[in-house]
């Protein structure tokens, strides 16, 4: 296992008096239950263990697998005040809108980030991970914090992600992760080991070409991805028919009319989708999305370090408008990504009912063996 051969205990999240999105409730039960052998924890449970494990070292000691989908603000606390968030109406809802004023405390400094970047390990099921944080001040609502770059899933983990339009996609299971190095041992096992379930995709991701590790096979993918900060893909899907989601962040420019300050939106998308067009197969160019945001992106020069270190390069661009479409484009469903000593896990990127639990508890059978043995 990772870090030597010691026990690792193993938590499962799942608390009805926090939020969720994706993970129904009985499905959340079922869940547990299926994966008996790992500790429940609640909300407050779960800081408390990850609080423990930082204070004396012993992230490296633990895994959580999330069975709601929503991040409890109890182990992620990103705002500076409270409450923090906006009700804006979106396709006919109220939805909590993160405050950009104060969604702005720096991952690393909460309880989660610092689990992961200590040798931690996190198995993300469901929807979206730091799409949403629950209300701190009413755990069972969430706050959206996907429009504030510093805090969601971009500053966490560094990653943009794609939006599947209508029917999600059917994914293929990359089986290079498994021990080749091992076959004249394990030969007979390997090629009967039980197949990988189907899984469609409704939120497959991108990131940055330079930081793929190909999962050829366990160790040494896992080894080469601490190394780098980077990401194994552990499932791939082709999106037919998808958009992708634009990243602004305002940015205080002279105005060379007035000579004076203005506020313009920095396109942060861009310069990683001309890196994929040199090295996937795009059937016409992409200028993505945006949600709520009407003005046009003004590419710049500019430099975001994530989370893990990792520095995401913002090259010239030009101007672009966030309208467009994106179709038959590569993209990760499934996929690991390295922070600092840790590895943040997504595993099923679509509804998880109670049909599905089956299936996504033998995922996670598999993954947590051959990650915590590598």
């Amino acid at each position: 296992m990772r870090g030597g051969r010691r026990f690792v205990e193993g938590l499962i999240y799942f608390d009805e008096d926090r939020a969720t999105s994706w993970i129904n409730d009985k499905a959340g039960r079922a869940l547990v239950d299926r994966l008996w052998r790992l500790r429940k924890v609640n909300a407050r449970e779960l800081a408390d263990v990850l609080r423990k494990a930082v204070d004396s070292g012993s992230a490296s000691d633990y895994f959580v697998v999330f069975a709601r989908d929503v991040v409890p603000y109890d182990v992620y606390e990103v705002f500076t005040s409270r409450p923090c968030y906006q009700i804006k109406e979106i396709d006919g809802r109220n939805v909590k809108m993160a405050d950009l004023n104060c969604a702005k405390q720096p991952p690393s400094n909460t309880l989660l980030m610092k689990f992961l970047l200590d040798g931690g390990t996190v198995i993300w099921l469901g929807d979206i991970p730091f799409w949403y944080v629950t209300d701190p001040d009413n755990g069972k609502d969430k706050v959206d914090i996907w429009n504030a770059p510093l805090v969601s899933y971009f500053g966490a983990l560094g990653f943009v992600q794609v939006f599947v339009d209508y029917l999600p996609q059917p994914a293929v299971w990359l089986n290079e992760m498994t021990y080749r190095e091992r076959l004249s041992g394990f030969l007979r096992r390997w090629l009967h080991r039980p197949r990988l379930p189907l899984v469609l995709s409704k939120r497959p991701i991108l990131f940055p070409p330079e930081l793929k590790v190909e999962p050829s096979h366990v160790r040494k993918a896992m080894a080469e991805c601490l190394q780098i900060g980077g990401f194994v893909p552990l499932a791939t899907t082709y999106v037919t028919l998808g958009l992708v989601v634009r990243i602004p962040l305002p940015v205080s420019v002279i105005d060379p009319t007035r000579g004076t300050l203005k506020r313009v939106p920095q396109d942060l998308v861009e310069p990683l989708l001309k890196k994929l067009e040199k090295t996937q197969m795009f059937t016409r160019r992409a200028a993505g999305f945006s949600i709520g945001a009407g003005a046009p992106y003004i590419s710049t020069t500019l430099g975001v370090t994530t989370e893990s270190g990792q520095s995401q390069p913002i090259l010239a661009g030009g101007d672009r408008t966030p309208t467009g479409l994106m179709s038959f484009f590569e993209a990760y469903p499934a996929w690991i990504r390295c922070v600092g000593r840790g590895v943040f896990v997504r595993l099923w990127d679509n509804f998880i009912e109670e049909k599905d639990v089956e299936a996504v508890a033998s995922l996670v059978d598999k993954v947590t063996k051959d990650i915590l043995r590598a």
